[in-house]
């Protein structure tokens, strides 16, 4: 849920940069004024009603309404100081919540009155739009705090931010009652609010967008946690609201990966077992020389989007020599020094689209460890009928 309301976040917004600004045409009457401004192509007097602040301090903030004057002939700005203050006072009472307070609008008559009829209504009605926004903005929650957040709840669903900016997600199929509901949410909140749910096919183009997308997130989580960490040993700040503030970022990070890569090995399985429609592709696979490179290629993306989250390096070894100059293994894993306290550690994956006894893989699993100075070495199947035992995953570690 948004937090509560308060009186002064309405007060910033109305009266802060993005607030009540008003802007017209001079030396025109109230109805000439669009046609004699496309005349004078940007020549002549323009005048705009805006929020200066003045000062802030524990009790108040004060601004001022002040008219500047835009003489683009001759290049120069002019300003009447103050038409009008509007004053933010804050509640001191013990019992109040933080932030509240009330909105105090002062009117400088005399300023006000020196000014020709046609500004002088100006001036009247950006004041009553102001207090208007000021009470619109006390009552209800604005489309940035709705947008705030949907989005905060989205991405709490380990979703995918597609696009850098946001506004589009991907979200696992597991997901789908929930967006059903916020989209009937959303639909609540009005006629121009919407949220659309786009399913995706599942092609390889489609999966390579996600991964991308994950993969980018992930390096831009891990870089940012990377400098806080930085800038917390610069400064010595060990104290344990900071560190617990670390370790929970590091935690929602490792949760998200988790998450995905269960998500990603579901599809991956789905994937391999898809294969046995093209049985007479596979086989034909089967009898070249080169073993399955289809599926290691599908298997070698998905363990690159996850190392490089961790700052592991996964690399396609199929065809690359080991310590005694022999192929053995189909991926080797490197784990990030920094979780192994410099210690060197990797693991070998061998890729198996075939049914195998349980000595044959175990034989070349302790050969790729062997061959590689790896610390575990891990068997994957493409079909859960190819594997010795009922998970398709065999595990064999030193």
């Amino acid at each position: 849920m948004p937090p509560p309301i308060r009186s002064i976040d309405a007060f910033e917004k109305v009266t802060g940069p993005a607030g009540i600004r008003v802007t017209y045409p001079l030396d025109a009457e109230p109805g000439q004024a669009r046609r004699r401004q496309r005349r004078q192509d940007g020549q002549g007097r323009v005048a705009t009603l805006m929020i200066r602040h003045v000062r802030r301090d524990s009790h108040q903030i004060v601004r001022h309404v002040v008219r500047e004057v835009r003489d683009e002939t001759a290049t120069r700005l002019s300003y009447d100081t103050c038409l009008a203050e509007c004053v933010f006072r804050r509640d001191s009472q013990p019992t109040t919540a933080h932030g509240a307070g009330a909105l105090h609008l002062t009117r400088d008559h005399a300023a006000i009155g020196a000014l020709p009829p046609g500004e002088q209504e100006r001036v009247r009605a950006m004041l009553a739009d102001l207090q208007t926004a000021y009470r619109r903005q006390c009552t209800y929650l604005g489309s940035d705090r709705l947008r705030s957040v949907l989005r905060t709840y989205i991405e709490d669903l380990n979703a995918i931010r597609v696009r850098p900016t946001g506004g589009v997600y991907f979200v696992h199929r597991q997901h789908a009652d929930t967006l059903a509901a916020l989209r009937e949410l959303v639909h609540r909140f009005g006629a121009c609010s919407h949220l659309a749910r786009v399913p995706l096919p599942d092609q390889e183009e489609m999966r390579e967008m996600v991964i991308t997308a994950f993969t980018t997130k992930s390096r831009e989580d891990l870089d940012r946690l990377a400098r806080d960490i930085a800038a917390a040993q610069r400064d010595g700040d060990t104290a344990p609201a900071a560190v617990q503030a670390l370790h929970k970022a590091k935690r929602e990070i490792v949760e998200t990966v988790k998450e995905t890569a269960r998500e990603q090995g579901r599809q991956l399985q789905e994937l391999a077992m898809a294969v046995e429609a093209g049985k007479a592709r596979a086989q034909a696979a089967e009898l070249t020389a080169a073993k399955g490179f289809g599926y290691e290629a599908m298997l070698q993306r998905g363990l690159a989007a996850i190392a490089a989250v961790h700052g592991d390096i996964a690399e396609p070894v199929g065809r690359k020599t080991g310590l005694s100059g022999t192929l053995k293994g189909d991926h080797l894993v490197t784990v990030n020094p920094e979780d192994t306290y410099g210690e060197e550690a990797r693991f070998v994956i061998e890729c198996k689209d075939r049914r195998l006894s349980m000595a044959k893989p175990m034989e070349e699993l302790g050969k790729a460890m062997d061959y590689h100075a790896a610390r575990a070495a891990v068997a994957v199947f493409s079909r859960a009928e190819h594997a010795p035992m009922s998970a398709p995953v065999l595990l064999v570690r030193h």
